[in-house]
């Protein structure tokens, strides 16, 4: 008898733990990319526009890298294919495509832009 009491004494003392595990799990259904934008020579870029397409559905996701060169996207969808494009006034675009994103998950990309020779024409008023 005393060994049954036991287990459930141990029981209950676990029960209150499960439910919570059960929860923490449920509360992902997203993923995250995270993105490191430099220039040719090393430097962090900030102010690049990271665009991010899932390819099936169309569905467009962007950020902005801050002043160390690195924007998140939080919140997306799993899977992919996505196509993720890394592109500023000055500087050439570059682009990453198929990109899978795994649940819960960040992925972390790595862009290096080159300058970009603009050539400007004359304008006749």
């Amino acid at each position: 008898m005393s060994t049954k009491r036991s287990f459930v004494a141990a029981l209950a003392l676990m029960i209150p733990l499960a439910p919570g595990r059960f929860l923490e799990a449920q509360g992902v259904t997203t993923s995250t990319i995270s993105a490191r934008v430099r220039d040719s020579n090393g430097n962090p870029r900030s102010g690049v526009r990271v665009t991010a397409v899932h390819q099936p559905s169309g569905t467009s996701y962007q950020g902005r890298t801050r002043d160390d060169g690195r924007a998140t996207i939080p919140g997306m969808r799993v899977g992919g294919p996505y196509t993720v494009t890394a592109s500023a006034i000055g500087l050439e675009s570059q682009s990453q495509p198929n990109v899978y994103l795994t649940l819960g998950q960040t992925s972390d990309l790595d862009f290096v832009l080159r300058a970009a020779a603009v050539t400007l024409e004359e304008v006749k008023v």
